[in-house]
């Protein structure tokens, strides 16, 4: 037999087991060549079977390891034997069992799985968990109506089976009262998810890395690396708060910045919230959508998160729930909202969510919310926020996207940001420069994450895996769906017991809110269990709720039970306060029976009044070490508990000695009774039990009241939009500026027509284009070109633009001029001279009468046009000009001949001062326009934010007045130096010297 292969063994084998028989032991394994096998093909096909139930788990050797050895002793168990030994399998057959089963179709290998805690896999597997699901969607999803909706039911004959099942369900548990189901667009999902950002993106990690044989050798002392120019090391972690609808739509984006220390939070607030326009799905950057989306910065400090939950409901759930309403024109009739439109949302449970919703759950009635929490630690499977595909494209895209290299110019959303930072309205928000960098990047780059994440196909994705609603009709629940949320297979037996028991789950959540663990038990609906084959029990009570299943938070039980719980714990208060007063009584009463003995011991004839302050230090040396310790605790402050009293009494002698040296003696009770002596009692200073309710109402008042600021943002960009053709158009500003600049002393009779805003509008395109390339050529320190002063310049080109214009100092056409070529009038007649003004301030320019032609501009601020010529004047007759292009260009005539006349322009008596834009300082006007904004009476376009840097610029001896003085002439002296041809312009200075803090090209 054995050599015509009928037996799978050798001779030796079949003598060897034969011996084990006789000696019984046991006779197990699969028969054949070699050692048998661990454990034989019927044990391992229940093991296989055990592991695929789990659906999504994975399994490592040391969970086989476990699982084999459990199955090998049942397998010992089986035979009619005790297994007493406790043999370990060795790795290597595991490593083997492993290997096979590889190779089975059913199996395969990964390399990748996410870390499950016991008590989520309890969860997730969980028959009740599923079912409490089911049932609470049951109840919440649909709306008992007076009559039946013949829409309903027609739509729902169209429908498959499964997915009228739910609704006959419940028709039949309302005993035949007809229903119809919560719209899908005011199903709301609202969930947490946490990013990690940092400025840039993450390199690909690779597989193989090429490295010389060299490295190799001296890895033990020399370590192998790569380089990592990234900033994945310096980021910080921002969370994102979701609220998807049931149609698809996602509620405004909000953002938390949580954890802040008090140096990156240096206002009084514990919480600023700052609306951004712009940061939302299809916002700036992506296209002109203009919804507010919400940055929310926080303390570290205890309570803020259920402040953060609060807002958030308040300023984003609930206006969201009322714009889907108005979205698909739900009638409400003024104030009245119908039953129809009410709106479910539910939450993953958190206690922070929990507080906030419990505390306006009178107001969320009155609006037609219900609020439900999902069961705790089961969002996974259950809540359609974390089904759907949008967390998973998040987070892949905050490693991939990034707007780290684009200038702010040239990315609306990230300009927008980087100057909210730099405004006075965060001016108390101080991160450090990684997590800022970080925060911007993350910011500017979010409205094109969201708009490719958030898309309706992967919101509903998650309202479609979770049964929330059908993929044929989106309307409907689909009971098999929900049930499905649970990774463990259901066997027939328990879908039928569920289907059973339906009508009476049904009521318990119509009257409970919930469906509690005893009506499961009595039900005999299986317990959860953990991997480990541990019970799991979800018996909370109230005071623990977001450990609980699914349930419903305003439903009327639970917030009574929540209002039975409230008293309970306010009972408890009051009673340790009674019992802590009856003890500080008793303290009270010792005391004063150690106080009147002192004061017995008065000698009433030396004192003119019975007080511890007359008290003498004998008397106090008289007093028991016992009676001692009790006054110094009720009297030093500085003694907290009595153990920290030393345990001597001392000796009189030593304290009277310690007070005539003022020695300090830690010591001696007697010492240091008797210095404590004049501090008032502590334990009179108590409260009664009578304020413990006032206490308590004072601190929820006080947390109510948490300091929150709402900021919204300014956007800096839309000043911008600011033209000078609106400005032309404005009487007001119009009739200012001519009255400042004395324009009609240049151009009488002025009218504004529509040719000149044309030309002004050009202009203004012009000039800023030009700044630009001027910035970078004077102006080499790349934080100076981003400087408050030349960005507040570039806004205000349009009020130069709109004068120059005006004063018809601009040439009548600019359509063929390139960056180069003069942009004003090459002639005196344009012109008002500064030697008929002497005394004006503002800006001027130098008109060569040789070559006929502008080759300088300048400005002045109080001193006057002719002061300041004089000044040149005196410059240029300076032998050594090689520091100043100007002078060197135009030596005045004194010196030309000692300079030479080779490399020179003229002399500068060849050079006539003109007026660009002058006025006077000292005016009346001038003093009442100058430092206001254009609403508020004034010429420059300005913010909050402008005036108050002007305002506080650092220049010596100057009132705000003549800082807004010199900024004019700046300004205008800027426009005129863009407007001069380069080939012949003298200027090297940027502009703006005294505020930008650069003088010359540095």
């Amino acid at each position: 037999m054995i050599a015509k292969k009928y037996v799978p063994c050798t001779y030796k084998s079949i003598c060897k087991l034969l011996c084990n028989f006789h000696a019984g032991l046991p006779v197990t394994g699969d028969w054949g060549v070699g050692r048998p096998r661990i454990i034989n093909k019927e044990m391992r096909d229940k093991l296989a079977n055990e592991m695929m139930s789990s659906l999504g788990r994975t399994y490592g050797k040391h969970e086989i390891k476990q699982l084999v050895e459990k199955y090998r002793n049942m397998m010992i168990e089986e035979a009619g034997h005790v297994p007493l030994t406790d043999d370990s399998v060795s790795w290597q057959s595991i490593s083997n069992l492993i290997a096979e089963w590889a190779m089975d179709p059913e199996w395969s290998l990964t390399q990748s799985s996410i870390k499950k805690t016991s008590t989520c896999y309890a969860a997730e597997n969980s028959i009740r968990g599923s079912i409490s699901n089911l049932l609470l969607i049951a109840y919440t999803h649909f709306i008992p109506v007076p009559e039946e909706d013949l829409e309903v039911r027609n739509e729902l004959n169209r429908l498959p089976p499964d997915t009228r099942q739910l609704y006959d369900l419940v028709t039949d548990a309302l005993d035949g009262v007809p229903v119809i189901p919560v719209r899908p667009e005011l199903i709301m999902s609202t969930d947490d998810e946490t990013e990690y950002i940092y400025e840039g993106t993450k390199d690909d990690k690779q597989t193989f890395r090429l490295v010389t044989k060299e490295s190799l050798k001296s890895r033990d002392t020399n370590a192998v690396f790569n380089m990592d120019d990234t900033n994945i090391m310096n980021g910080m972690r921002v969370k994102n708060t979701w609220t998807f609808s049931g149609t698809g739509q996602c509620a405004p984006l909000f953002i938390t910045v949580s954890g802040l220390s008090e140096r990156e939070m240096r206002g009084p607030e514990d919480m600023v919230v700052v609306k951004v326009p712009g940061l939302c799905i299809g916002g700036l950057g992506v296209s002109e959508n203009e919804q507010v989306g919400y940055i929310c910065f926080m303390r570290k400090k205890k309570g803020m998160d259920k402040k953060r939950c609060e807002f958030y409901q308040e300023n984003v759930l609930r206006p969201f729930v009322k714009s889907m309403r108005d979205l698909f024109d739900s009638p409400t009739g003024g104030n009245t909202i119908r039953d129809e439109d009410r709106s479910v949302c539910w939450s993953d449970g958190d206690r922070p969510q929990i507080d906030a919703i419990v505390n306006k759950v009178r107001l969320l009635e009155e609006l037609k919310i219900t609020a439900n929490k999902q069961n705790a630690a089961r969002t996974g499977v259950e809540q359609p926020a974390d089904l759907a595909r949008v967390f998973k494209v998040v987070k892949y895209m905050v490693q991939s996207y990034t707007v780290e290299n684009k200038d702010p110019k040239r990315h609306p959303m990230k300009r927008r940001i980087v100057n909210a930072f730099q405004s006075e309205q965060l001016k108390h928000i101080c991160l450090e420069s990684r997590k800022l960098h970080a925060l911007i990047d993350f910011l500017a780059s979010l409205p094109a994450i969201a708009t490719k994440a958030a898309t309706e196909q992967n919101i509903m994705r998650g309202f479609y895996e979770s049964g929330v609603l059908d993929r044929e009709s989106g309307g409907y629940p689909v009971l098999k769906k929900i049930l499905a949320t649970c990774r463990s297979s259901i066997s027939q037996e328990m879908y039928d017991k569920i289907l059973k028991n339906f009508r009476r789950l049904y009521k318990t959540v119509a009257e409970f809110g919930r469906i509690p663990e005893e009506v499961f038990d009595l039900l005999g609906f299986p317990d959860d269990v953990d991997a480990k084959g541990n019970i799991v029990r979800r018996d909370a009570g109230m005071s623990q709720e977001n450990y609980q299943r699914s349930k419903c938070l305003s439903h009327a039980f639970q917030i009574q039970a929540r209002i039975e719980r409230e008293e309970e714990i306010r009972a408890a208060q009051v009673k340790k306060a009674q019992q802590d007063q009856q003890k500080k009584d008793m303290q009270t009463s010792t005391i004063q029976k150690i106080i009147d003995e002192l004061l017995d011991g008065l000698d009433e004839n030396n004192v003119d009044e019975r007080t511890l302050e007359h008290c003498w230090i004998d008397l106090f040396g008289k007093l028991r070490g016992d009676k001692l310790a009790d006054f110094i605790y009720a009297h030093d402050p500085a003694v907290k508990l009595k153990k920290d009293i030393h345990k001597n009494k001392g000796s009189l002698e030593e304290a009277l000695d310690a007070l005539e040296n003022g020695v300090t003696l830690t010591n001696n009770r007697i010492w240091q009774a008797y210095m404590c002596r004049t501090q008032p009692n502590k334990f009179e200073q108590t409260t009664g039990p009578e304020s413990v309710n006032t206490q308590q109402q004072a601190e929820e008042d006080t947390n109510d009241c948490a300091d929150i600021a709402v900021i919204n943002l300014r956007c800096n960009d839309d000043e911008y939009t600011v033209k000078p053709s609106h400005l032309l158009q404005n009487e007001e500003w119009l009739q200012r500026t001519i009255e400042l600049f004395s324009v009609e002393k240049l151009v009488p009779n002025l009218t504004v027509d529509d040719a000149m805003k044309e030309k002004a509008d050009l202009l203004v395109v012009m000039l800023r284009d030009r700044m630009k390339n001027l910035i970078k050529r004077r102006i080499n320190s790349k934080e100076k070109q981003e400087h408050w002063a030349l960005k507040l310049a570039s806004k205000n080109l349009a009020v130069v633009a709109a004068y120059m214009v005006l004063a018809h100092h601009v040439k009548d056409d600019l359509t063929f001029l390139d960056s180069t070529k003069s942009i004003v009038h090459n002639t005196l007649q344009k012109y008002l001279l500064c030697a008929s003004f002497p005394t004006q301030a503002g800006a001027y320019m130098y008109y060569d009468t040789i070559n006929a032609e502008f080759v300088r501009s300048g400005k002045v601020g109080s001193r006057g046009f002719e002061e300041r010529h004089k000044e040149h004047k005196k410059a240029s007759n300076k032998l050594d000009h090689n520091s100043s292009n100007f002078y060197f260009n135009y030596p005045s005539r004194n010196v030309i001949s000692q300079v030479g006349t080779t490399g020179r322009s003229g002399t500068f008596e060849s050079l006539t001062q003109c007026v660009a834009a002058g006025f006077d300082p000292s005016g009346e006007l001038a003093m009442s326009i100058v430092h206001k904004r254009i609403e508020c009476g004034g010429i420059m376009i300005m913010n909050d934010d402008d005036v108050r840097r002007i305002e506080e610029s650092v220049k010596k001896n100057e009132t705000k007045t003549s800082k807004f003085n010199d900024y004019l002439a700046y300004l205008f002296e800027l426009g005129d130096d863009l407007a001069i041809n380069t080939a012949v312009n003298m200027s090297s200075n940027p502009g703006f010297e005294s505020f930008v803090g650069v003088f010359g090209s540095s």
